[in-house]
């Protein structure tokens, strides 16, 4: 559960104005990106977080365009 924390937390830092969601749901993506990813075994802290940026770029932008 720490990694899954420390996951989210460095996902949040490194989020920036350039992904057109709303920080409620951006919150949201990203929480859920990381629980089901370590769920499915990956535990390396710079993985979860970037495919969760990575996941909140790409569905926050089909979303908005």
């Amino acid at each position: 559960l720490r990694m899954a924390a420390d996951a989210f937390e460095a996902a949040l830092r490194h989020l920036d104005e350039s992904v057109p969601v709303d920080p409620f749901t951006s919150r949201r993506m990203l929480a859920r990106y990381v629980i089901e990813h370590m769920f499915d075994g990956e535990r390396d802290l710079e993985q979860l977080y970037k495919g969760a940026l990575d996941h909140l770029r790409r569905v926050g932008g089909a979303q908005t365009g």
